[in-house]
């Protein structure tokens, strides 16, 4: 039985971040917030968990952290209730310093919450200003204390490197002061400029200038060093974590194992096919209230779809994929179809293969964006 996880989607945000294209919305009113917790309820209530016991609850966002203590208690009960939950059932909760107190994650805590992810960003005033993030790196440090105070042992911490107006120091800096606070986890992720966002038209006018690639792979390699050296091992290309404190949510994803998504936009995979929510607050809330289903559309991923996804998804990881794994999901070998692709690959020193397992090289992982594309599949997928 695989293991299964559930993302809940909190899309209510405070503002929207200059280079943020996820589906969020921008309220402040209780009555509205109380119907969503309402419905997630109810959609977990009408929909089957998955194959296998939930190992990973997800709190993502928006801001999570802007729900009440007493809403991610319900929403962790109801799914306890209706599914059966691993014995280290991990709960993320996406957090927003600025947006929690001593108690709110006292609250968390109790409530179930045993991982917590802050998205802290930069440690600079005038990048989060650009970003327009609505904090300062002086809460973010305080959040981190009230965190450890409420009894959080596991937490992550979130910066973005690659952002205009960003040099080489300003992430080492970035980097260093994240790693003082002494997290168990690290997400280093480089900035994408998706088209629609705030960013994106900056950039388009030419008020703002992306940093030289040369400079972004230099800040890649710098942020890695220092997080390395105090002992955060990089496991998969943005993140870094301390022996045993592998986001478990995330490797649902890249080992292309099930989960259910709850919310406005949320997306659920059952290990074939994909599915998508509907996107807006209201569409959502109309479909729920009304015992209809939340989901919009969604696509079965043919076999040569899969075999693609997740060889692409295991080489971002540090250790790669597992060539018995690949056969025993598959029925064929990883060199049967992959091996005019791979072998090329392993002559250049960019892949690299040992104790039955396939893995990109440190020179691989610089170019991993020109690589991974090479194993995509030549064919559409399938759409239900």
């Amino acid at each position: 039985m695989s293991p299964t996880g559930v993302y809940v989607h909190v899309p209510f945000c405070v503002a929207r971040c200059a280079y943020c294209d996820f589906a969020i919305h921008l309220t402040t009113d209780e009555a509205v917030h109380a119907r969503y917790y309402d419905a997630l309820v109810r959609e977990w209530e009408t929909r089957a968990s998955g194959p296998g016991p939930v190992v990973s609850i997800y709190f993502g966002g928006g801001t999570p952290s802007l729900a009440p203590p007493a809403a991610i208690a319900r929403i962790i009960s109801a799914i306890k209730h209706l599914s059966p939950v691993a014995a280290d059932l991990e709960v993320t909760l996406e957090a927003n310093p600025g947006t929690v107190t001593e108690d709110t994650l006292h609250g968390y805590r109790e409530a179930g919450v045993n991982r917590l992810s802050l998205g802290v960003q930069a440690a600079d005033t005038q990048i989060l200003k650009a970003m327009n993030r609505t904090h300062n790196f002086v809460q973010a440090v305080e959040a981190i204390g009230w965190a450890r105070a409420a009894g959080m042992d596991n937490v992550n911490l979130d910066a973005i490197y690659g952002y205009p107006g960003q040099e080489l120091a300003d992430v080492e800096r970035t980097v260093q002061a994240l790693l003082d606070q002494e997290p168990e986890h690290l997400s280093l992720y480089q900035l994408q400029v998706e088209p629609g966002t705030p960013l994106a038209r900056d950039v388009s006018r030419g008020r703002a200038a992306l940093p030289d690639p040369d400079l972004t792979a230099d800040m890649a390699d710098r942020a890695a060093e220092l997080s390395e050296a105090v002992g955060l091992r990089r496991y998969e290309v943005s993140n870094f974590a301390r022996p045993g404190r592998t986001s478990r949510h995330n490797r649902l994803y890249w080992n292309q194992d099930p989960y259910v998504g709850l919310g406005m936009a949320a997306h659920s995979f059952d290990g074939r096919r994909r599915s998508w929510n509907v996107r807006s607050l209201s569409g959502y809330l109309a479909r729920v209230e009304a015992g209809q289903p939340s989901e919009l559309s969604g696509e079965t991923l043919g076999q040569e779809a899969l075999m693609s996804e997740f060889v692409w998804l295991g080489l971002r990881q540090v250790d790669g994929i597992a060539a018995l794994n690949f056969s025993q999901r598959f029925g064929v070998t990883l060199e049967s179809r992959f091996g005019s692709v791979i072998e090329p690959l392993r002559r250049s020193g960019l892949i690299a293969a040992e104790r039955g397992r396939l893995f990109l090289s440190p020179r691989g992982f610089e170019v991993m964006n020109r690589i991974l594309p090479e194993f995509l599949p030549e064919s559409p997928q399938e759409l239900s």
